[in-house]
């Protein structure tokens, strides 16, 4: 599960950097802080690296970046690896947090379709 949680956000970071849209995540990120009153400085912008929360909310609002064959099934994949995320977590992150096979088969088939379109496009 760590693999796949690591491997999904690897992906993701680099076909948005493939495809020149990493930029875009980060200045997203820094006009949401803004807003909120907690600008980030010069520095803080060099240093910065977007999490995966980052990513995936700006590709959720940012689908027309798949091309248009791919875009209805990557979305659903990533819709569905986000509803599956806190899940994920809690097996990576938390002592004692369990699973079975059946739903770490589910976890990985609910985040193929997205990772196919990060590795593939």
């Amino acid at each position: 599960m760590v693999l796949l949680r690591v491997l999904f956000e690897a992906a993701l970071r680099d076909y948005l950097l493939r495809h020149k849209h990493y930029q875009k995540v980060k200045d997203s990120v820094f006009e949401e802080q803004a807003v909120q009153g907690r600008p980030f400085n010069q520095k803080q912008k060099r240093d910065f690296t977007p999490a995966l929360s980052n990513m995936l909310s700006w590709v959720v609002k940012n689908t027309e970046i798949f091309s248009s064959d791919l875009r209805r099934g990557t979305k659903t994949s990533i819709d569905n690896f986000i509803r599956d995320l806190s899940r994920l977590n809690g097996i990576v992150h938390e002592d004692g947090v369990l699973t079975d096979f059946s739903e770490a088969k589910q976890i990985r088939n609910n985040a193929l379709k997205a990772l196919e379109t990060f590795l593939e496009s």
